[in-house]
């Protein structure tokens, strides 16, 4: 089992619900994830963003999916809780302009920072 498969199964996806949240075809998805297309570097920085876990992860050379920095300078798996999960679920069903006020309002919020 590859990589993209373990993570839409974890977090309860079908494929068309991934391909959605990638923003790709459904066809191109479930290519990827039967390892019948390759991952090209702007596809694997993309898919990496969308979903929270490094490119070592998504191409097997690292169990940590996301490494962050520790105070020691140690490198720690970035968990995500359920109810993050459960919240990008919901995030799919919006249309795409309710989408960009989402993102208005996250970008908002980092900028107060």
């Amino acid at each position: 089992m590859n990589r993209l498969s373990e993570i839409r199964k974890e977090r309860k996806l079908n494929m068309s619900e991934m391909a959605k949240l990638l923003g790709i075809p459904y066809t191109t998805y479930v290519g990827y994830e039967k390892e019948e297309r390759h991952l090209y570097s702007d596809t694997l920085k993309l898919i990496s963003g969308k979903l929270g876990v490094s490119i070592d992860y998504l191409l097997g050379r690292t169990d940590v999916k996301m490494p962050t920095a520790t105070k020691d300078g140690e490198q720690r798996e970035e968990e995500y809780e359920e109810t993050y999960l459960e919240s990008v679920k919901l995030l799919m069903k919006l249309t795409p302009e309710e989408k960009k006020i989402v993102d208005a309002f996250v970008e908002g919020l980092l900028a107060k920072r």
